[in-house]
């Protein structure tokens, strides 16, 4: 089985930003549920210069997605966990973030490679996977790890 990590390009394309600075933490996600208390925050379009792709999100631990790709995707989401609708007043669509609730304890800590990130002191981040294969969900084919929930999907 091959597995593909998605990563965000938000400095070369559009990305949903929360009107208010204070509704950041809203658009980040860490394995847990959150649609039974979900309030959308305002959000508006960052960057309407760049290009719009069909990925608006901004941190690497959030997936959000535009009204087509989040249809399209439906289906693969149902499984991972929970899509919270989230509107946008700048151009009337509505995005969808997903909630990666299949959190799987999969990781091969003796073959994955760890170096120190060079952008924020003491932190470290993953250069290479490994999984134990056995260990991998059947049931989605989106999925966290839990070394790694708090900052990327």
């Amino acid at each position: 089985m091959r597995v593909f990590r998605l990563r965000i390009h938000s400095d070369q394309y559009q990305y949903l930003a929360p009107m208010q600075v204070a509704d950041w933490p809203k658009l980040r996600t860490n394995g847990y549920p959150r649609s039974a208390g979900w309030t959308p925050p305002a959000v508006g379009i960052a960057h309407p210069e760049r290009p719009a792709g069909d990925f608006f999100n901004y941190y690497g631990d959030s997936l959000i997605t535009g009204p087509g790709a989040t249809t399209a995707l439906s289906r693969f989401f149902a499984t991972a966990g929970e899509l919270l609708r989230l509107p946008c007043a700048m151009d009337g669509q509505t995005y969808g973030l997903l909630n990666v609730l299949e959190c799987v304890d999969c990781l091969d800590h003796a073959r994955t490679q760890i170096a120190p990130d060079q952008a924020s002191e003491g932190h470290q981040h993953i250069t290479t996977y490994a999984f134990h294969g056995g260990r991998l969900p059947l049931r989605s084919p989106l999925f966290k790890l839990p070394e790694t929930c708090e900052v990327e999907t």
